[in-house]
């Protein structure tokens, strides 16, 4: 399988990575982060709606946060936190917590 290769360019740099490096995208005042698997940061101006149409992996978990639903490995339904493969623990919506109802990993 051919690795996809995405361009994120900010007001200083352009970034060539890998979409499944991507593990969350944040947004906070129009400026939209992107947390990668090598702990790296990228931050440009965007909004988290058109970033979430350019990637289809990424699933909106709350008002301000997708995360790349490839790189999940538990949902805690209870508590409406979804845990990624760096074993980070992001916060589900109770809005969004429905996507995750039936989650199992290899019915996406």
């Amino acid at each position: 399988m051919k690795e996809e290769f995405i361009t994120i360019e900010n007001e200083s740099k352009i970034y060539q990575i890998k979409e499944d490096d991507i593990l969350s995208v944040s947004v906070d005042s129009k400026i939209v982060t992107f947390e990668l698997e090598d702990n790296r940061k990228i931050s440009k101006y965007s909004s988290l709606c058109k970033i979430i149409e350019e990637f289809p992996k990424l699933t909106r978990i709350d008002k301000n946060c997708a995360v790349n639903s490839d790189k999940i490995i538990e949902i805690m339904k209870k508590e409406n936190i979804a845990i990624l493969s760096n074993k980070k623990k992001y916060h589900v919506s109770r809005r969004n917590i429905y996507k995750f109802r039936s989650w199992r990993k290899n019915d996406r």
